[in-house]
Formats: structure tokens, sequence, C-alpha cells
């Protein structure tokens, strides 16, 4: 009988039929419009590595991740990424997004705001 298993942060990568390879970690950074990325680090894997392994390495690399129900997620606040080696076998994609904040105000008038108009007199204007 075969089965389907989940991966969880336990699953070591020769049970996904991985061995040794290189993890390539990138840091971005956008410096008054000049967008550069560059390299930081690599990590190196082995086949009796667990997915949490492979996790926590990226974590010194301000890379967080997650695996849930079989899906792996990493972030990072600090613009890196990691590419290559395991993730990719791994299904592990780059997306990359800003997020642009804009804050709003409300500007009040506190000045009278005045105009004047022509007045014209006829027979029912009283004076």
């Amino acid at each position: 009988m075969v089965s389907t298993v989940v991966a969880d942060s336990s699953t070591k990568l020769s049970d996904l039929g991985l061995g040794a390879s290189t993890i390539t970690v990138k840091s971005t950074s956008n410096e008054f419009g000049n967008y550069q990325v560059t390299t930081i680090g690599t990590i190196t894997t082995s086949a009796d590595m667990t997915i949490g392994d492979v996790l926590t390495s990226l974590a010194a690399y301000d890379i967080s991740g997650t695996i849930q129900n079989g899906v792996i997620k990493l972030d990072s606040e600090a613009g890196n990424f990691a590419t290559g080696g395991v993730l990719e076998s791994m299904g592990v994609n780059i997306t990359m997004s800003t997020e642009t904040t804009t804050v709003s105000e409300v500007y009040t008038s506190t000045a009278t705001v005045g105009y004047t108009k022509e007045v014209f007199a006829d027979e029912n204007t009283l004076l």
C-alpha cells in the first residue's frame, strides 16, 4: 500500500529524494531609487537535514519560515530571500513585493471665507 504523507518540520530531505545542495541567501536594498541585490551568504544542506533544520539556518539571515500542511512559507522584513538548492526542488518560489504606506492628513482652514457681491436696490429694498 502506498500513501501520501504531508511533509512537516521533522521531514528529512532524504525522504523527499533530496541530497546535498547549496542555498544562496541574498539581500535587497533600495536607497535613493537605486535597487540592488547582494549575496549575503550560503547554506549547505545534506540529505540527513530536516526541513526544520533548513528553516533554522534561514533564520540566521533574518528569513522566517514555517511549514503548515506541507506548504513552506518564507518571509523577511529585512528584504532577504533565498534561492536554489533544495528550496527550488521543494517548489519554493520567490515573490517580491513592495508595500507603500501613505499617511493621510486632513487640513482644516480656520480663516473666515468671505466674498463680495453687487447689491441692487429696487422699490422694495429697505435702506
